[in-house]
């Protein structure tokens, strides 16, 4: 091999490593590793423009951060003519999506069909890698609860993780500073009025994964907690659970004065 076609090989091989380089290198700048709220990593496109949500409470964290322009597809339940969800009734663009499978899980086949960016998702972590593998879409997990005083850990941390992920960061912030003057307020108004002059309270039919009876509730229930109000917990000194399913014979030991119950149960 004489000394001309070595020099002329080696230059050819160094342009392809520099081709093979340059494109690695633009698909890597295509994708972020993020940490999603299931604690797993996740590599997602840096420009999302087609997303869908699967699971309890994530379309409504999507509707929270006014990202529904982005939502391509929704679960079958969101299309039902009883179902009165706030954030469903304020976005009559559901109605008008195709359907992504049965609620609280979605289907892989029709999820493909409508081509997202990323699958918004809350549920089993075990259900999320599945659910990965079998649509080839980033999954990034987010955990919705209630305002009580697991917020900031979860509502809050949500919140912001989806918004980092569709440029809505200012949103997020709003939502989360909105939230908290209401909460003071509520809290500012009530301190100081008599246990005397209270009565003895009970929220019932409180929805947790799905739709429950009159024994379903929550404890601490975080609009009375707000309200500075004495429940039955209180009176009780009841374990905190975030959902528990009470018995009937419980429910009349307790005997509130009045109960207030989740109406699309």
């Amino acid at each position: 091999m004489n000394y001309k076609f070595k020099r002329y090989l080696l230059s050819a091989l160094l342009v392809l490593l520099v081709i093979i380089t340059g494109c690695s290198g633009g698909e890597q700048e295509q994708t972020r590793t993020i940490t999603d709220m299931l604690g797993r990593e996740v590599s997602v496109p840096n420009k999302i423009d087609r997303v869908v949500a699967v699971g309890p409470g994530s379309l409504r964290l999507l509707s929270h951060l006014n990202a529904v322009d982005k939502v391509v597809g929704v679960e079958e339940a969101e299309q039902r003519e009883n179902w009165g969800g706030p954030y469903n009734l304020a976005n009559p663009k559901f109605q008008e999506l195709p359907v992504i499978g049965p609620r609280h899980g979605g289907d892989a086949e029709l999820i493909i069909a409508q081509n997202p960016d990323v699958i918004f998702f809350y549920g089993d972590p075990a259900q999320a890698k599945s659910l990965e593998q079998k649509t080839g879409v980033a999954v990034v997990g987010i955990k919705y609860v209630d305002l009580g005083s697991s917020r900031e850990k979860y509502l809050y941390k949500s919140w912001q993780l989806i918004a980092k992920l569709l440029n809505k960061e200012e949103r997020a912030q709003e939502l989360i500073n909105y939230t908290e003057v209401l909460i003071a307020d509520l809290k500012s108004r009530t301190k100081n009025i008599p246990n005397t002059e209270q009565k003895r309270v009970y929220a019932g039919g409180i929805s947790y994964q799905g739709g429950h009876g009159i024994v379903s509730t929550k404890i601490p229930f975080p609009p009375f907690e707000f309200l500075n109000l004495d429940y039955f917990s209180k009176q009780e000194q009841v374990k905190k659970v975030s959902s528990i399913m009470l018995s009937k014979e419980k429910l009349i030991d307790w005997n509130p004065e009045l109960i207030f119950a989740d109406e699309m149960n």
